[in-house]
């Protein structure tokens, strides 16, 4: 069956069926149903949905990959694949849209997207609208953005070139984060000298509670703050604490990674060769044993205070 020419034509493909809707409004993408989970479900429990639209834009169907919590979908900090170059395999670097960026480039047409709250079907709508997005990959230029540091200095990342920049996604109340600081900053006491900084971008806490906090835990580095669906998050997609962006001399990331992980001892030590370090850092490693005795000391203390 043909779609008739006088009306936008959208032909969706779910589990191996072929459905072909004709219509003057935006592009409807259906999914089939997700797998289902194994053990009870919980608010953090990933869903994912699968689906296959048509586009004039483009010459060949298009999957996508709608990702949810809990069977919840439209949530902005919440993502849908893209197979944007038809390999059939998702590059959550390149191909990975945050519900609150809310278009995509398919072809030479920018569509507005929509995601329904339970993942059945996604909305593209043609744009004349095409933002410039950048890749959040290893290889590709780091997004410039302007911030405030503690002492209200105004700042760019572009002001840190021909340094290696950590970039650092954290927060006081983020567990993972606060198991990672004394390694943190085994690492900046050691390379700083060498040319290493560390731009941490707090989520969500007061700027009393995180100047008490880096002084108590010697975090000596350049600190800002804003909401956890900030700017610079945004910028850089941010889903998750830690998250950790390693970028190099020349601007360009050395190691990108949206889960944070990292290990930035191995990475600083190809960077800056003949500094020894015995400290094992990695995003996967924490907290070393170092750390979890000083958490265990200080949840100790907390304690006995609670006690009294």
């Amino acid at each position: 069956m043909q779609p008739p020419r006088s009306l936008t034509a959208l032909i969706v493909s779910v589990a191996g069926a072929t459905v072909i809707y004709a219509q003057a409004g935006p592009y409807i993408g259906r999914t089939a149903d997700p797998a289902p989970t194994k053990g009870p479900a919980t608010p953090a429990t990933p869903t994912r949905r699968l689906g296959e639209v048509t586009v004039p834009s483009m010459p060949r169907p298009v999957m996508f990959r709608l990702n949810g919590q809990a069977g919840v979908f439209n949530r902005p900090y919440l993502s849908v694949m893209f197979d944007l170059n038809g390999d059939g395999v998702f590059d959550a670097d390149l191909e990975r849209h945050l519900i609150s960026e809310k278009f995509v480039n398919l072809g030479n047409t920018t569509y507005e997207f929509s995601v329904d709250a339970d993942g059945k079907q996604i909305s593209l709508t043609p744009t004349r609208h095409r933002p410039d997005r950048l890749s959040i990959k290893n290889g590709f230029r780091a997004p410039d953005f302007s911030f405030t540091d503690l002492a209200g200095k105004t700042r760019q990342l572009s002001d840190y070139r021909g340094k290696v920049v950590l970039l650092d996604f954290w927060a006081t109340w983020c567990g993972p984060c606060v198991a990672a600081v004394p390694d943190m900053v085994a690492l900046y006491d050691k390379y700083r000298a060498r040319g290493f900084e560390i731009i941490g971008i707090e989520a969500n806490d007061t700027p009393e509670k995180v100047l008490e906090f880096t002084a108590a835990h010697k975090m000596t580095w350049t600190q800002t703050l804003e909401k956890d669906k900030g700017v610079i998050g945004a910028l850089y997609r941010i889903e998750g604490w830690p998250t950790a962006f390693l970028i190099g001399p020349d601007g360009r990331f050395v190691a990108a990674n949206y889960r944070g992980e990292i290990d930035l001892r191995e990475e600083l030590e190809g960077l800056f060769p003949n500094v020894p370090l015995l400290t094992r850092t990695s995003r996967r490693d924490f907290p070393s044993r170092h750390t979890a005795a000083t958490i265990r000391s200080e949840r100790g203390a907390r304690n006995g205070r609670a006690g009294r």
